[in-house]
Formats: structure tokens, sequence, C-alpha cells
């Protein structure tokens, strides 16, 4: 789940706002307060770290819904001067799993135990719950385009790493590490021998010694990520550092491990380093794909729409047609429910799908049907979405009912989904919708959030709605919120 952002010199944001995120989060103000802005900087988040694209005009995720203009456009008061900063915040605690790259290292565990340690409380005790990543985007005049110039790397709230590019060389460093994190301060304490005179240090702080001063080219304690671009680049980098093995591992001015011992070492530091920035990376990324943006105005399929699947139909609402006609039969059933239900949206109507074959006809024939139904095969089977009146059979499409229910059915459609975990960015659910409809879009969203892990940014103009959340909240509080 995607717990914060924080913007800075992004469109009208100029300096640094930081929004806590919580499974439903309503953003709502005046026009052109910004709240728009927050969603861009999401989806531009998204095409920098996902995509490598900079000079985002269209995003993956808003389709043709968004237009950014590029990334000079981008930038607040468009000064050149002022780098845009983004930083997303979100959970990991089911991703930092006990069967981990550790347990797999056939030289990690023997080069733990030169210093004492037990690989085990590493990957008991040192996973993280939380982990963020923080992109600032600058201009290169040199190149004349922009380049991410620094990725800070964030676990519990507190920094871990820094990875910076270096304009004028043209390399890629991790400039600093925090060895007062957490992550880097184990229980085992590292052997005396191996620390000066009433030094106490964690393990990871003495292997972060170590293997600084064995890579090569080495500079000011800065570690080069070999190949990189920027400090941006690991959409398909890895990490790569270039080791002196050549030499003895001194541990100490009086002890010298072996070559094997100190290639050990040096590779049982390497391992460490890259296992928490290769989580922390995959974690951000599984959570990206995870969004889903749905605009402000959402487009109404054709009466014989074909379909078409594709995750940036979120941004128009034709992704959750796709998903109608596409999907099982419990998503139909389930938006149907939320429609028709009294004691839910109760907007009249019940949506079902049909099932229908065309076939040729031959009027020469006694039947007039040219082939029999059971020579069509699967392939001859099409499916259309109906919409029924409760109470009656008549079939209609999204064409013959008001504007309004084309503009809600993709958020229904959405928020029931059987894709769990998914995070939706949806801009003004309450278009052409009634007041009642709108502040009952409060509790489908509480119980998506509920049954399917859901999450929703909202950008809304909808008092209905607000008050809806407002008071579920003190129903609850209070134990009187409905089941």
């Amino acid at each position: 789940m995607i717990t914060g952002i924080s913007i800075e010199n992004f469109k009208g944001i100029s300096e640094r706002v930081t929004l806590d995120l919580r499974p439903i989060t309503l953003l709502f103000g005046a026009n052109s307060a910004g709240k728009s802005t927050v969603m861009h900087a999401m989806l531009y988040f998204y095409e920098v770290f996902v995509n490598h694209n900079l000079d985002a005009d269209r995003t993956e995720v808003g389709g043709t819904a968004i237009h950014l203009g590029g990334f000079r456009n981008l930038q607040s008061n468009h000064d050149r001067t002022k780098p845009i900063v983004l930083r997303i915040d979100c959970t990991c605690e089911y991703d930092f799993e006990h069967e981990s790259e550790f347990e797999h290292s056939g030289l990690l565990s023997p080069a733990f135990d030169l210093l004492g340690i037990n690989v085990d409380t590493i990957i008991e005790t040192q996973r993280p719950d939380h982990v963020g990543i923080e992109l600032t985007i600058a201009w290169n005049e040199r190149s004349g385009r922009p380049f991410v110039e620094r990725t800070k790397l964030f676990f519990e709230q507190e920094w871990f790493a820094v990875i910076e590019s270096n304009t004028h060389s043209g390399k890629v460093f991790i400039t600093s590490m925090n060895l007062e994190h957490p992550l880097l301060t184990l229980a085992d304490e590292v052997p005396e021998q191996y620390l000066a005179s009433g030094e106490s240090r964690s393990a990871l702080a003495v292997f972060w010694d170590l293997f600084s001063s064995y890579l090569a080219p080495f500079d000011s304690q800065q570690l080069e990520l070999r190949h990189w671009k920027d400090a941006a680049d690991f959409v398909s980098r890895s990490f790569e550092f270039q080791i002196d093995y050549s030499r003895p591992v001194e541990l100490s001015k009086n002890e010298t491990v072996s070559s094997q011992d100190g290639l050990r070492l040096l590779v049982a530091f390497r391992d460490v380093l890259v296992y928490y920035f290769d989580k922390s990376f995959s974690v951000m990324k599984g959570e990206l794909a995870s969004l889903k943006y749905i605009g402000p105005l959402r487009e109404v399929p054709s009466r014989h729409w074909p379909q078409h699947a594709g995750r940036t139909n979120w941004a128009t609402g034709l992704a959750a047609w796709d998903i109608l006609h596409r999907g099982a039969d419990g998503i139909v059933e389930s938006v149907s429910s939320w429609f028709s239900d009294s004691h839910k949206l109760n907007a009249g109507l019940s949506i079902e799908r049909m099932l229908y074959a065309e076939v040729e006809v031959d009027p020469n024939t006694t039947s007039g049907v040219y082939r029999p139904l059971s020579a069509l095969g699967d392939s001859g089977v099409r499916t259309r979405i109906v919409l029924k009146p409760v109470g009656s059979q008549v079939q209609l499409s999204l064409n013959d009912v008001g504007t309004g229910v084309s503009q809600l059915l993709p958020i229904v459609v959405g928020a029931a989904q059987e894709e769990y975990a998914s995070s939706f960015l949806i801009e003004q659910p309450e278009l052409h919708v009634h007041p009642r409809l709108q502040a009952a879009m409060g509790d489908l969203f509480i119980e998506s959030v509920g049954s399917k892990l859901h999450t929703f940014i909202i950008e809304t103009h909808s008092e209905h709605l607000i008050l809806r959340l407002l008071r579920r909240i003190r129903e609850t509080e209070k134990g009187t919120a409905p089941t």
C-alpha cells in the first residue's frame, strides 16, 4: 500500500508538501488548488521509476486522459534551475521473506562466521515494514535534457542510502550510507580484535569500510555503479561493483585474513547491499504496477462496442467494460448487486452479461438458419452487457440510460474487481451522479477497502461523499457502523 507522497517544485507546488495517505484519501478544495497535481505527481513518478521516461508527455497509466507536456512544463514556474523532487512511501512487510537470497549464498554464512555473526539474525530481524524512494530530477544544460540527479532510499522513514549522478564524469555513485540505520545494527557484536580500543560498531559498518576500500575505482567513500546512466537507471541495470580481489583483506592492524576468506567478506557485504536495494526497488515497482487512474470524464462505449482490453483504458473508464465482458461471473454479479440492492447504491438497475451468436440466415430453408447453432462452437459466441430496470425484463444498453450511470459504472467495477490491492486515483467520481448516490459511493469505497484491500485517492467536490465518510468514521468510533 502506498502510504505517503512528498512533492516539491512540481507544477503549482513549489515548496515541499508531504501527504500521508490512508486506504481512502480525499483531496478537496477550490479549483486549481492543486488536487490534480498530486495525482499527476504520482503518474510522473511512475514514468520515471518504471519507464525512465523523464520528459513525459503522455503516461502509461493516464493514457490519453493525461497530457503532462514534458519535464520543463512540469517544473514549478518553469524554473530550470530548480529540480523536481518526488518521494513515495509504501508498506513492504510481506516482501522481505525468510527464503531470501541470503540463504542461497554459499559464500555468505562463512563470511559472517569470520566476524562471529549469526546470519539468521539478519534474515529474521532486519526485515523492514516500510520503504520510501525519493527522486530528484534536474535539467542538464550540457545535454539539453532532464536526468535523475539523486535517488534517496528510506527504510522505516529513516534514510538508508543515496545514489547520485556526477554530470561532469558521467558516472553514478552510491555516495553515502546511513551506518547508524537500524537495519545495519545487528544484535551480534563485532569481535574486539577487529575494532579499535573502546570502539563499538555494527558488523555491517565494518563491512562498509572493508567493501569500499576494495572498490576500484574508489573516490571518497563513493561506490561506483558501473554502466548506469543516471541515479535512477535501475530500470535495466543491476548493481555491479568493481572490486580488487588481488590483495588480502586487513580486518584491523593486527588481523589479516586469507584471500579466500577476504573474498567471502567482500561478497557478503555486496550481497547484503544488493539485497536491500533490489528488494526496495522491486517493492516500489510492485506498488506502482497496481496504480489505476480513472479520469473525470468516463467515456460512454458505443452500443455494439468491441472489447479492447488494456490497463490504460481505466483512464477513460473503458477497462470496466473489458472486465464485465471478460471477467468471472462473480464480478458481474457483484456490480449488479451494488446497482440494484436497496441497501447499497439502489440505482434501480441490474446488470447482466448475455451470450449470443450471429448466424447466417438462408431464406430458402424451412428453419431459415443456414448453419445449426451447434456448428458455431465457442468462437461464434459473443457477450453483451445489458441493463435491466429492477423488476423488469426489458433489456437496455448503456446508451439508453442517463449519463450518470456511465460515469458511475467504471468506479463500481474498479471497486468490485477481483484483482486485489489495487491503488485507484479517481478524479470527480460524483460527476453527473445524483447526491444520494454520491453519498452511497462512500460505502462502496469502504467495502472495497475491507474486502479487496484496494486503496483510493479521490479528488472530489462532493460534500455528500465527504459527509458520508465522516459519518461512518463517527459510527465506527461508537461501534454503530453498519456491517
